[in-house]
């Protein structure tokens, strides 16, 4: 699994003062987790083993600060199976 965080855009309605932190949850264990991440980081690249794995969560969290402003996208997420 692989994930990208993308680089937030400014605009007159979003400021960049929000932050999030992805992780993924295979079975319910923690696979792998971002750092904080704003706006303003660039994009991020995350990769997760879930071999054997009965369910998969992607979990986008306020970063430890609250949800305000906070925006958090997937992206291109990518399940990748080995053969």
């Amino acid at each position: 699994m692989r994930l990208l965080h993308r680089r937030g855009r400014r605009g007159r309605h979003q400021t960049g003062r929000g932050s999030v932190r992805f992780t993924v949850l295979a079975d319910g264990a923690e696979k792998a987790k971002s750092p904080v991440l704003k706006a303003v980081d660039p994009a991020w690249s995350l990769t997760a083993d879930v071999t054997g794995a009965s369910y998969v969560d992607l979990v986008a969290d306020d970063g430890g600060d609250g949800n305000g402003n906070d925006h958090a996208d997937w992206g291109s997420a990518r399940f990748h199976c080995g053969g």
